[in-house]
């Protein structure tokens, strides 16, 4: 993570991008305090918590599970959908999703039983997503909100995708993929996120090279969007390779 952070940082002022500066390029090396990383300082902190929270899963009955689920539920995914305002986290998110996870695991019947409508519930969950943005679409301007509500049930960690994305794991954790290309490209998914989301790349390629904005109100937005990310993704992935394959060089020569 480290590596990518500096590097980029060392290539945006090399092409004139970012301005050097010595708070930059230490900055730089401290990438988990940028907002933009916001998905690895949560992502840290739950696997430093997992054992406390392993312990306290398998000591809970079931009335206690029962409620510590129901109470992680409301206040990460329901109650951000009604007030502006919660005490809904990052952390705490991630804590729910690690939660979910470690019961399928810890319980193995559960996840038998869910097993059977992992299909309906990824249909279910991105379904109903796509649905509520077409109609939000259509009744916001007619009730007076803004357009941005029509995107409501999709944002952040909304409930709909959550219960896609639950489909989606159990679909995939049975799956034995042996495909080389696959996996290839699995390895370096997380790289991805890394250099896109770069602090010292995100202000000027999001906004200057890839500004979706202009396109917002085209019929033509959705087909972009897809170009884009396909662009982002080969490049990104084209970049994690091949410092692979130079650190596997510089390895081998210091053997």
């Amino acid at each position: 993570m480290k590596f990518y952070a500096f590097t980029t940082w060392l290539l945006v002022v090399a092409l004139g991008f970012v301005k050097f500066s010595i708070t930059g390029g230490v900055l730089s090396l401290l990438p988990i305090i940028y907002s933009q990383y916001w998905f690895v300082a949560p992502f840290l902190l739950v696997l430093v918590l997992s054992p406390c929270l392993n312990k306290l899963l398998l000591a809970f009955t079931d009335k206690q599970r029962k409620w510590y689920f129901a109470l992680l539920l409301a206040i990460e995914l329901v109650l951000p959908l009604i007030f502006a305002k919660t005490v809904s986290s990052n952390l705490g998110a991630f804590v729910l999703f690690y939660s979910i996870g470690a019961q399928l695991r810890y319980l193995p019947e559960l996840e038998n039983k869910l097993m059977r409508y992992n299909k309906g519930l990824t249909i279910a969950g991105f379904g109903l997503a796509i649905a509520s943005i077409l109609l939000l679409d259509i009744v916001t301007p007619v009730l007076g909100f803004t357009a941005n509500l029509s995107m409501h049930f999709i944002g952040r960690f909304s409930i709909l995708p959550i219960i896609g994305a639950l489909g989606l794991f159990l679909l995939f954790s049975k799956m034995n993929i042996t495909s080389t290309i696959i996996n290839l490209l699995a390895q370096s998914a997380f790289a991805v996120y890394l250099i896109s989301e770069n602090p010292n790349v995100y202000p000027w390629f999001w906004k200057r090279v890839f500004d979706n904005i202009d396109y917002f109100n085209t019929s033509y937005m959705i087909g972009v969007a897809l170009l884009q990310c396909a662009i982002v993704f080969v490049t990104c992935i084209t970049i994690d390779m091949l410092y692979k394959r130079l650190q596997k060089l510089i390895e081998f020569r210091h053997r």
